[in-house]
């Protein structure tokens, strides 16, 4: 293995303008008005809090639940298997709270660490890693 490499998840919010959602997730302009549009509506039912829409922005975790279940939760019957909203669960899945590893150069990638209180604990001086 050349070079040093990180993995760099680098997203200051998870609140999203229609510009900017449109962007991230290549989308057209109509397609993201609906997804506000639905965010809203799930938060008018209580699907999400309040904060999901904030002004012009809205909340990219709730956005992708609503990808995820919009179709069920507008289904009177298919909306009882939804599982609750879990943004949590949504952050990990997209790159927040993730595990950053830095890899030095010439480095045995087959080397393990371990977790510590959200620390990795390296075997050796050669794996460095850091939690967001």
């Amino acid at each position: 293995m050349e070079g040093r490499y990180v993995a760099v998840i680098n997203r200051k919010s998870p609140y999203l303008r229609k510009k900017d959602l449109q962007i991230e997730l290549g989308i057209c302009r109509s397609t993201a008005d609906k997804l506000f549009k639905g965010v809203e509506e799930g938060i008018r039912s209580g699907r999400y809090d309040r904060y999901c829409v904030a002004g012009n922005y809205v909340n990219l975790f709730a956005v992708i639940d609503y990808l995820k279940y919009g179709d069920q939760l507008k289904d009177k019957n298919m909306s009882k298997y939804v599982p609750s909203y879990n943004p949590v669960l949504i952050s990990e899945s997209c790159g927040f709270n993730q595990k950053i590893l830095e890899v030095e150069k010439n480095v045995d990638t087959s080397i393990t660490a371990d977790v510590d209180n959200g620390n990795w604990v390296p075997h050796g001086n050669r794996l460095h890693g850091y939690i967001l």
